[in-house]
């Protein structure tokens, strides 16, 4: 539990710097990803928080910290 809440401080810390392209996950690339999120095209909630996924992902990229993301879209998988 502690290292999700220290993700999520993660998440909200990045959630103001620049767009990029998520990963998106399937059968080829899920063993090589570390964060995941997971979404619904219906769901309000995902996507309010899809740019802020992305920001978090572009700040990482950013800083080489060497931290892949991705995404898994719930009603497709």
């Amino acid at each position: 539990m502690k290292s999700i809440s220290i993700f999520s401080l993660f998440v909200v810390l990045l959630s103001y710097f620049s767009k990029a392209e998520v990963v998106k996950f399937n059968d080829l690339n899920f063993d090589n990803q570390i964060a995941e999120g997971h979404y619904a095209d219906w769901c309000g909630h995902c996507n309010r928080f899809a740019p802020v996924f992305e920001d978090v992902e572009a700040e990482a990229r950013e800083k080489n910290l060497n931290v892949n993301f991705g995404k898994v879209n719930i009603d497709g998988n």
